[in-house]
């Protein structure tokens, strides 16, 4: 009977952690309001191109109503009236698109030694003003800070995306960090998932020293309770996650290339051998027909060096960490990372469905700027810019389960838009633009959002 009442009630605490997502802020104090732009509860948005996160081509001089949170019309401007007290925003020049939706991103910085400090203050407010508006964390050292920080952003106390949080890393004992949730068997397995969606986490993160059986546990428990389970593999393979049934798998194929036989490095950092094409294949075809949606987080931040703008935002000591790191040679970055993007297109062609993350925690990334990074690799690496921005907003959405409330811009849909100098859709780089965000149609200065937090990261 104690084990049935502990079920029902990890159950009745996912589906409030759901409903939670989408509550309306009762009220915003001083420190929320300090970044907001005062408005009426009707904003037009006028003669602005318009990316609907769909995949369709931008639509020019469009105009956009926002009532009321929502989006309540968007159609071309010389059809649209613009109701009577609207504030009017006149946008020539500029693209409305769909807040991004990242799925791995972290609310923590390594610290350099051993343990993450949680990045509470200075993460929320750099995702938000880069437009991300909804997120999925990606596991964490610090999983009451992260679902207690949810739980403000929800009740208006502090500024920043909609979070969904996955739990602490499920981890083996032979290879982890000092902030892991030690799983040894399937009994751990199921026992740590009923305990973590009690508190509220949506989904699950198996990590790489995890053994076959408790990554059963793991996903046979979330399963039950009609949760996710996500995996930076290591120890299973792609293939056995997929038959394991795992929902996702984080850093898409990084961690099958060694069953691809692409494994060990060269002195110059080159694996021996590129990815076997047949066994290439024949994992793709098991990832599509599973419904294995894979997370990109490609880390073109670490080719070149923090700019001076991002150097500004870190703390003295993450930065000297950051310095002393980036002086070294890192030759793995380069030959696996090229098989990995070119996995991830025939992924894709084959019907695959991608998703996409910045992975911001080390080695320079910073939330927001790293989420920038990463479109900009994806196209690089040879995706069409529509599709990258499809993948960063609708796909995100569809993933989590709430493609009908957010992901692109239709009406009726909750008005998370971010407003951009320029047009991606063209010019994918163009979406470091942002200088106007709404999330649920209340506006927020990017800039005022950035400034605040300005030698913090790393620390704080």
């Amino acid at each position: 009977m104690r084990k049935i009442l502990y079920l029902a009630a990890a159950v009745v605490a996912a589906l409030a952690t759901r409903e939670a997502s989408f509550a309306t802020p009762p009220g915003s104090p001083d420190e929320v309001r300090s970044f907001q732009i005062p408005g009426a509860s009707v904003v037009a948005l006028v003669d602005v191109n318009v990316v609907d996160g769909t995949g369709g081509p931008a639509r020019a001089h469009q105009t956009l109503i926002i009532k009321d949170g929502h989006i309540a019309l968007v159609g071309p401007m010389e059809t649209v009236q613009i109701p009577f007290g609207a504030d009017q925003h006149r946008l020539t020049g500029r693209t409305v698109l769909p807040g991004l939706v990242m799925l791995h991103e972290h609310m923590m910085y390594f610290s350099g030694f051993r343990v993450w400090h949680s990045q509470a203050v200075s993460f929320p407010r750099l995702y938000l003003a880069a437009g991300v508006t909804t997120l999925r964390t990606a596991g964490t050292d610090m999983p009451l800070t992260d679902l207690n920080l949810k739980l403000a952003i929800d009740e208006g106390r502090i500024a920043g995306p909609r979070m969904f949080v996955t739990g602490p890393f499920f981890n083996g004992y032979s290879d982890h960090f000092l902030g892991d949730d030690i799983v040894r068997t399937q009994a751990e397995g199921r026992r740590e998932v009923l305990y973590w969606a009690a508190h509220g986490a949506t989904s699950f993160k198996v990590y790489s020293d995890l053994t076959h059986d408790a990554a059963k546990g793991v996903i046979e428990a979330a399963h039950a309770l009609h949760l996710t389970v996500t995996g930076h593999l290591g120890r299973i393979s792609c293939q056995e996650a997929a038959e394991l049934g795992i929902d996702n798998i984080e850093h898409s194929f990084s961690a099958c290339l060694t069953e691809l036989g692409a494994s060990g490095l060269e002195p110059d950092g080159r694996p021996p051998h590129a990815p076997d094409p047949a066994k290439a294949k024949a994992l793709i075809r098991l990832l599509v027909r599973r419904g294995v949606v894979l997370t990109s987080t490609p880390a073109s931040a670490l080719d070149t060096p923090l700019s001076s703008e991002e150097r500004t935002f870190f703390h003295p000591t993450a930065l000297a960490n950051y310095d002393a790191w980036f002086a070294r040679p890192h030759p793995e970055l380069g030959a696996p990372r090229d098989y990995v993007r070119a996995l991830e297109l025939q992924f894709v062609a084959a019907g695959g469905r991608m998703v996409i993350g910045s992975d911001a925690q080390d080695s320079g990334q910073i939330a927001g700027f790293a989420d920038d990074q990463a479109l900009e690799a994806l196209v690089a690496a040879g995706h069409p810019p529509l599709s990258v921005l499809r993948m960063a907003t609708l796909d995100g959405a569809h993933f989590l389960g709430i493609d009908r409330e957010v992901g692109s811009i239709e009406p009726k849909k909750r008005a998370d838009l971010m407003v951009v100098a320029g047009d991606p859709s063209l010019r994918i780089a163009d979406i470091e633009n942002v200088e106007l965000i709404f999330r649920d149609g209340v506006a927020y200065d990017p800039k005022k959002l950035r400034d605040s937090v300005r030698g913090m990261v790393g620390w704080h």
